[in-house]
């Protein structure tokens, strides 16, 4: 994967997937990676811009299955947001 397919804007990392035949925009807030590593205000503070662009290269799959759980939802979105709780390890 490219780097550029993965950028953080904000609170938000966005990577640009290819997913059932189409180009998708997955969008993963600060809070949930965080939530996910069981880390945040109480463990040191929040996760730099770079950490989270790390976290999302590193754990592609996982935000895969997550955003093919919510394509389930709605298989027409371009756009996909990864809520708290839904990035699950398989």
């Amino acid at each position: 994967m490219e780097n550029d397919s993965i950028r953080t804007n904000g609170e938000h990392t966005v990577v640009d997937l290819w997913l059932q035949g189409r180009m998708r925009a997955v969008t993963i807030p600060r809070i949930t990676i965080e939530g996910y590593l069981q880390r945040g205000r109480q463990h040191g503070g929040a996760m730099s811009e770079d950490d989270r662009t790390e976290f999302v290269r590193t754990n592609l799959k996982l935000v895969v299955d997550a955003a093919l759980t919510r394509l389930k939802v709605d298989g027409q979105a371009a756009a996909i947001v990864i809520g708290p709780g839904q990035l699950r390890p398989s």
